[in-house]
């Protein structure tokens, strides 16, 4: 599915996948691109962080309904709390490399299956929360960041613990 999208938007007009659970989730994708007047500039960017030396790779950046936006497509079964520091970190990187100030996040869940009723299984959760999202991703990154150090410094000293 994120091949498909990426280069859906990169221009390449990719055949629709035949199969069905895949075809559910691009339909979906499509559908939610026409209602929202969904216009891509960048697919599978990759961003830096100079600030706080991180990097990713940032799903697509564009434009809903004129207004700048990050974009991020999921295939899980749900959205969860956590992607939302995710999102947030590639709109910090996105700002510092460009300048540029984002209206929102986006997340775009397409599920492969689709519901009870025959509508497809999707769900697009707009987020508006950077700066308390940010603080939570940069808060996990020094964690990791400090288990790492004392990893290194336990194996110079020749430790297993």
């Amino acid at each position: 599915v994120h091949q498909w999208i990426h280069d859906y938007i990169s221009g390449r007009k990719p055949e629709m996948p035949i199969n069905k659970s895949l075809s559910n989730a691009v339909n979906a994708f499509l559908q939610w691109e026409k209602e929202n007047d969904v216009k891509t500039t960048h697919t599978e960017q990759k961003v830096y962080s100079r600030a706080y030396k991180y990097a990713g790779t940032m799903d697509a950046e564009g434009t809903i309904r004129g207004e700048p936006v990050i974009l991020d497509f999921k295939t899980s079964k749900a959205i969860y709390d956590e992607m939302r520091f995710q999102v947030a970190s590639y709109q910090q990187a996105r700002q510092e490399e460009s300048g540029m100030k984002y209206h929102a996040r986006w997340i775009i869940r397409l599920g492969k299956e689709e519901n009870a009723d025959g509508s497809l299984d999707f769900e697009a959760v707009e987020l508006n929360e950077f700066d308390e999202d940010i603080k939570a991703f940069l808060g996990a990154l020094e964690i990791r960041k400090r288990l790492m150090g004392l990893k290194d410094k336990r194996l110079k000293a020749g430790l297993k613990y």
